[in-house]
């Protein structure tokens, strides 16, 4: 049974080591990339509404929390693909122009 788990562990080990190694590769790879970005996509994250319980009963003292009710919210966002790596980048960054929003993307 030693031998069994001590070769899991060697396993693990080594696989771990060729992930960073290949986690590496593929960073190295995507900044030398000369990036061909696909269209810009609106892409919007949607939190639906919940409401916090609040403390039990039987707790109420002078910091004692009801339960609270947080809205539904919608967050802009625009996301855009290297036809070439493959990397997705994601902005919520936005130039307001008089007609639309326009995505704001960092520089390089």
């Amino acid at each position: 049974m030693e031998q069994h788990a001590r070769d899991l562990r060697n396993l693990v080990s080594r696989t771990q080591r060729e992930f960073e190694s290949a986690e590496s590769q593929l960073r190295q790879y995507e900044q030398n990339c000369r990036h061909e970005f696909t269209d810009t996509v609106h892409d919007p994250v949607y939190h639906e509404a919940y409401t916090i319980p609040g403390d039990p009963v039987g707790t109420m003292g002078v910091d004692w929390r009801g339960p609270c009710y947080v809205p539904a919210e919608t967050i802009d966002r625009w996301k855009r693909e290297c036809l070439r790596c493959g990397i997705v980048e994601y902005t919520e960054g936005v130039t307001e122009t008089v007609t639309r929003k326009v995505p704001k993307w960092r520089e390089k």
